[in-house]
């Protein structure tokens, strides 16, 4: 490809259009999913509505100007370029990234629940404001700089000021080789009767500007190690201000415990919503009040300000700078300052930052966002180099292409014009109008009670006096059947053979849970059976080997060619693709290296980081491979969580707590719902390109500017709604994108399990080791074999009914929610092959699904248009395309 037309296909024009249109995807997909009132999913399926529908404004608009103007011709080369960037960027505009990880990266630092995980949570991913207590570790010298003490002969009277240090009540022990990290601690030592009180002093402004603000929150965390208390003993931590003003942060009164999660013994304490008092002039102290017999260790003592966390939930002010001095001290609290002139520079900065605590969070979006995208490249690096084998040695068939293809394809007409074929055929128009029909149906009966089709029966209703039947019709997440017209359209296009593997997979796997109501009973009593997560675990991860085994001589050629070597192919040539394998294994690599060193920076460790990214990538890997095949026209079909099979292979215990926590926080959007999606969209983008002749160089570049746009505009807006607004006064992220506590309690699972472990070791003598999990383990490997036997099978005899992809798909929420759409699907093909032939799929059935899935498209786009004219008007009750009839 030469470098004119890669210049042709991505150029300023190409890069301005893109960016205008995620700019237009983010506004549509936080109205449509976040703002209104009868919310739907706009991202879920694939391919996204959200990203389909702003390209057909887009495709209508630049077609109108080629008709009014028809001197002028865009280049369909940067309609595809749009079209990558727009299928990239949508996933992770919803669940992909942002419905998910403000929450993740909020729980542990906002709940004073996560105490056990908060300091295993580096302060790096997280937005705040600067550590206040200069000396918490006591590590420097001298140690009690900026430490104040008191003693008092009993609780009942006053504290006298003494110097430190205090060989009798305070002094500073050196923690060697200690198993929670810590440096040095402080030890306060009193007898029956005395009181010792140890203080620290916060000054309320420092450098010129307040650090202390009445009425904001703080995060204030420290580690505590009580011995020898008696019935008097109690150690209480308050901050206190020069005005005598109060809060009471904890109260502990006997001895800490070693544990699992505290092996030194030191217990972690956390409050994040420390509120400093009203009245404050000068200073607060951070008090440390200790009475009774016995002694208190002290380490680690931190305050951070935590608003950028407890704002988004309550929202924030806004005043004009003039009007800011006015304002008493008390009444400050997430207040940000306007510029008095607001059309000035710094008046129109301010309103772009979108009441944004940018300072805040600046480390912790440079940390997660240079991780997300140094994944997307290995991602990205590792299918350039399988869109060969997908497409030209195993001929995967890409179904989710059909629809872009069908749009963009192109024919001379008897004229000799240049037309879209798709809209000259009357199959797509029927289509069409049966879509727009049904689906207005629908909105009519939102606002005018109009008698609408609906396809939904709940079947397992019609078993309820029959319990087999009934937990076989249920399963481990059942959805009633339905036909959705965005899902069945692309469902059609999945080949037959492959539709009725899923479709028998599925039910397959539902017989567990009519066995163990029927014939074995005792299964019941074992808990998760039959192990639905561990199934799919274990699957997907075959389904990697599987992938890589089938590409060994393509992989093969891949390292002679990019090692300079002959490959004795003469048509193996890497010069049209996006990279060359050269480039693409060297981009790989070195974005590997970054994910581990990225781990290290976050003190979680190089290794763990490559055992990490290594099973995330595996994940990307099958995933691509699954949609290219199958072409799955929805997501959540990846793992849901990667604590399965690493709490299965030895937990905490043999991987650490650090590891688990920032498993949680990333993979609960990078692995469970449809970040991973980008990798199929990757490769189909790629394989897109040569379909169209045009530049794949070009196709990537444009998947990696809407990575960027899906990651900076998804964010940015959201983040907009939420401190302008509230958390708490928009539900769906107050109740959900901003409320992960359910996945953060898998990681409290885990350790209240190794604790409760380490303690029956203790309790019994013997020795606290590591520990697999043998029925999830087993369920693991059992999957991964019948994984491996399936693709042997399928390989040995051609007409064999199970597909490992089946078995992989039959244990996710994705099957759940489409498996009606999918057998409708399967009827309607089986049918038209039956009467028809492939030529009536080909020439009829194909247009017409493609007319029904853009009828659906443009209902979503005209339905929220009427939605957005009547919240103008102040009537918030609108209609929301559902997914399904």
């Amino acid at each position: 490809m030469s470098k004119d037309s890669v210049r042709r296909d991505f150029n300023a024009r190409t890069f301005a259009l893109g960016l205008l249109s995620l700019a237009l995807l983010a506004v549509w997909s936080h109205w449509h999913n976040v703002i209104s009132v009868n919310r739907t999913a706009l991202n879920d399926n694939s391919p996204p509505i959200g990203g389909v529908g702003v390209f057909l404004g887009v495709f209508l608009i630049i077609l109108l100007f080629e008709l009014l103007n028809k001197k002028v011709k865009l280049p369909r080369g940067e309609l595809i370029v749009i079209y990558a960037m727009l299928m990239v960027a949508a996933p992770w505009m919803g669940h992909g990234i942002w419905y998910r990880c403000i929450g993740l990266i909020y729980t542990v630092p906002r709940d004073n629940n996560q105490a056990r995980l908060f300091h295993h949570y580096s302060d790096k991913l997280w937005p705040h404001g600067p550590q206040l207590v200069d000396n918490g570790g006591f590590e420097r010298d001298p140690p009690l700089e900026g430490y104040y003490l008191a003693i008092a002969p009993t609780k009942d009277e006053e504290g006298v000021a003494a110097e430190l240090p205090d060989p009798e009540h305070v002094t500073v022990e050196d923690l060697e080789d200690n198993a929670q990290g810590l440096k040095r601690c402080v030890q306060l030592c009193t007898t029956d009767f005395e009181m010792v009180l140890l203080k620290y002093r916060v000054p309320r402004q420092k450098d010129g500007k307040d650090v202390l603000v009445p009425g904001e929150n703080y995060h204030l965390s420290y580690f505590v190690k009580i011995d020898e208390s008696k019935g008097g003993t109690m150690l209480n931590c308050y901050v206190l201000t020069d005005k005598d003003d109060k809060f009471n942060v904890n109260s502990l009164n006997r001895d800490t415990k070693v544990s699992f999660s505290a092996p030194s013994g030191f217990d972690p304490v956390c409050h994040a919503q420390v509120v400093i008092p009203d009245r404050l002039d000068e200073y607060m102290d951070i008090v440390f009040e200790f009475r009774g017999a016995g002694s208190a260790r002290i380490s680690d003592l931190r305050l951070y300000n935590n608003e950028a966390i407890q704002s988004l939930y309550q929202g924030r002010n806004e005043v004009r700078a003039s009007d800011y001095e006015k304002l008493p001290l008390n009444q400050r609290a997430r207040v940000d300052i306007r510029p008095d002139k607001t059309f000035s520079f710094a008046g129109i900065l301010s309103r772009m930052r979108g009441m944004i605590p940018m300072r805040e969070w600046l480390q912790p979006a440079a940390c997660w966002g240079t991780m997300i995208m140094a994944l997307f490249a290995a991602l990205l690096a590792l299918m350039v180099i399988m869109r060969r084998q997908w497409a030209e040695n195993e001929r995967f068939s890409f179904p989710m292409l059909i629809f872009p293809r069908a749009l963009l394809e192109q024919e001379e007409d008897e004229n000799g014009r240049v037309v879209f074929a798709l809209f000259k055929k009357r199959a797509m128009w029927v289509g069409f109008g049966i879509s727009v029909f049904l689906i207005s149906l629908q909105g009519l009966h939102h606002y005018f009670r109009v008698p609408m089709i609906s396809s939904q029966v709940d079947i397992a209703k019609f078993f309820e006096n029959n319990r087999p039947l009934y937990s076989f019709f249920r399963g481990f997440y059942w959805h009633p059947f339905n036909v959705s017209l965005i899902v069945l359209p692309i469902a059609f296009f999945i080949e037959l053979e492959l539709l009725a593997s899923i479709l028998l997979c599925f039910f397959v796997c539902s017989l567990p849970f009519y066995l163990r109501e029927e014939m074995f009973t005792s299964w019941k009593s074992i808990k998760d059976f039959p192990f639905v997560r561990e199934q799919h675990t274990g699957a997907y991860v075959a389904l990697a080997v599987i992938t890589l085994y089938a590409a060994r001589r393509h992989l093969k050629l891949v390292f002679l060619k990019a090692f300079g070597r002959e490959t004795g192919e003469e048509d193996f040539d890497d010069r049209d693709e996006a990279w060359t394998y050269r480039r693409a294994l060297i981009v790989f690599g070195g974005a590997m290296l970054f994910l581990c060193c990225w781990m290290q920076y976050v003190e979680v460790g190089f290794l763990k980081g490559l055992l990490y990214f290594t099973f995330i990538v595996a994940c990307g890997l099958s995933t691509a491979r699954i949609r290219t095949e199958c072409g799955t026209p929805w997501t959540y079909l990846t793992p849901y969580t990667p604590l399965i099979i690493f709490s299965a292979a030895g937990g905490a215990y043999l991987f650490g707590m650090d590891m688990f926590v920032i498993m949680i926080v990333s993979g609960g959007f990078l692995c469970s719902a449809s970040y991973l999606m980008c990798a199929p969209t990757q490769v189909e983008m790629l394989q897109l390109s040569k379909l169209f002749k045009v530049s794949p160089r070009c196709v990537a570049r444009g998947a990696m500017v809407g990575a960027l746009g899906g990651l900076l505009f998804g964010g940015y807006f959201l983040l907009s709604i939420a401190y302008s607004k509230g958390a708490m006064n928009v539900p769906y992220i107050g109740d959900w994108a901003a409320n992960q506590r359910f996945q953060v309690r898998l990681v409290n699972r885990e350790v209240a399990f190794q604790d409760q472990r380490y303690q029956k070791a203790h309790d019994d003598g013997e020795p606290y080791g590591n520990f697999v999990q043998r029925p999830q383990a087993w369920a693991l490997g059992i999957s991964f074999v019948v994984t491996v036997l399936l693709f042997v099978a399928k390989s040995l005899w051609v007409s064999f009914p199970l597909h490992p992809v089946g078995y992989i798909l039959a244990n996710t929420y994705f099957i759940n929610m489409v498996w009606g759409s999918l057998f409708t699907a399967m009827i309607i093909k089986f049918v038209a092959l039956k009467a028809g032939g492939v030529m009536i799929v080909r020439k009829t059935m194909t247009p017409f699904f493609v007319g029904v899935f853009l009828g659906a498209v443009s209902m979503y786009l005209f339905w929220d248009g009427i939605g957005l004219i009547l919240n103008a008007f102040g009537y918030m009750d609108t209609f929301c395309v559902p997914h399904r009839l």
